[in-house]
């Protein structure tokens, strides 16, 4: 539980800075990088249940951040079971954001590539160690440029559990740097 804690508050205040520095819509070194006024659009892959992601979301508008669509990802949306009511739950508790369900990442990929503005600028993957190599292959087309990856992994690196690692994409090359 403390390493969840830990993490999602690391989440917001990356968010939080990266508002504060432009990477979301402010003017950075010349040149746009969108519409500061615009809802944020958040990503989570293996979200499952959504428990994580109820809490992430909601702290952040708590904080006052201003979240406008939430594409939720994980191959239980294929079945239509458990987990599709409890994103729906989740939708008429979140009145003014738009809630999307993808069973892939590749899913998710082919919306961005029809529409741009699908792209997230948060994109969350918490307990989905076994999703990485589809993450790896797709997250430079599903993010924005100076979109916040978030990752929670659930083995640990080294035998030590991790409270997180944030990735900038920077939009070059479909690259990613440590953020």
């Amino acid at each position: 539980p403390g390493v969840r804690a830990a993490f999602e508050e690391d989440v917001v205040v990356k968010v939080r800075d990266s508002m504060a520095e432009g990477f979301f819509g402010r003017r950075r070194h010349g040149k746009s990088a969108g519409d500061a006024s615009q809802p944020l659009v958040y990503a989570t892959v293996g979200c499952g249940s959504l428990y994580f992601d109820y809490r992430m979301v909601s702290r952040l508008c708590h904080e006052g951040l201003s979240i406008g669509t939430a594409c939720i990802i994980d191959t239980v949306y294929a079945s239509g079971g458990t987990e599709c009511r409890a994103s729906q739950q989740l939708a008429d508790f979140w009145p003014g954001i738009t809630l999307m369900r993808f069973s892939s990442l590749r899913d998710y990929s082919y919306a961005c590539a029809r529409c741009e503005a699908l792209k997230c600028h948060v994109f969350m993957q918490c307990d989905a160690a076994d999703a990485a190599s589809e993450v790896m292959q797709h997250r430079a087309k599903v993010c924005r440029e100076g979109a916040l990856h978030c990752e929670l992994a659930n083995n640990g690196r080294g035998g030590v559990p991790s409270i997180g690692d944030f990735f900038r994409f920077t939009g070059a090359d479909e690259s990613f740097m440590r953020a």
